[in-house]
């Protein structure tokens, strides 16, 4: 609103005043009774004559403003946090009766390791109301309890040292039968003399008894 930028950027008695009326046509008397008060302070200081006027708003207004009062039990963990409407209610405000505006109030209670509780509470023009909360259900952590890895024994260790010997030499006699074994399926070579094939056994050279001694020259 025009008025709040106001009232933000240059603070003014009357901008306060006519910030109020807005508020209270709107129905949050509570932001109204708080803008009566701003202006009362206001005027104190600068010695306004309106302060008689602003008095009488504030009066009117705050026997309109709805009180809530919210109390934590006592058996609520320490360092449980209360908030209503996503604002902080802190400690000391606790256990006294706040103004609130006409509606309704979502209370929420949060603790470390607990889930979140909601409270809703609906509020009328001059009522007063007092809502006790608590804490939601406990969560299970998800931490572990040890997370210190457990220690090994010489024993298990030599046990498997042993295994991975045991493995390594499996793997060495299998890869040497696996090499027989391609060696032993592999097709005969061919015998290569000037650019022709011929069988192995052609290429095989006569024995000495079986060649005539004239000719073992030829071969030679």
């Amino acid at each position: 609103m025009k008025f709040a930028e106001s009232a933000r950027l240059d603070a003014k008695v009357g901008t306060f005043l006519n910030l109020l009326e807005c508020e209270e046509r709107l129905g949050r008397i509570s932001s109204a009774r708080q803008n009566a008060q701003r202006a009362i302070d206001l005027a104190k200081a600068q010695g306004d004559d309106r302060l008689g006027l602003a008095r009488d708003r504030f009066a009117a207004l705050d026997r309109r403003a709805p009180r809530l009062t919210a109390r934590l039990v006592s058996s609520a963990p320490t360092g449980a946090h209360v908030s209503r409407d996503n604002v902080d209610v802190g400690p000391g405000s606790l256990g006294t009766p706040l103004p609130v505006e006409p509606g309704e109030h979502v209370i929420v209670v949060q603790a470390t390791n607990r889930s979140d509780r909601s409270f809703r509470v609906t509020m009328a023009e001059g009522e007063t109301k007092t809502i006790d909360v608590d804490v939601g259900a406990e969560v299970p952590s998800t931490t572990p309890a040890n997370t210190r890895p457990q220690a090994v024994e010489k024993g298990s260790m030599h046990r498997v040292r042993e295994l991975g010997r045991c493995l390594r030499r499996r793997r060495e006699v299998s890869g040497r039968q696996e090499r027989r074994e391609a060696v032993r399926r592999r097709p005969h070579r061919e015998c290569v003399i000037e650019r022709r094939s011929f069988p192995k056994e052609a290429c095989a050279l006569p024995s000495a008894k079986g060649v005539d001694r004239s000719r073992r020259h030829e071969i030679a």
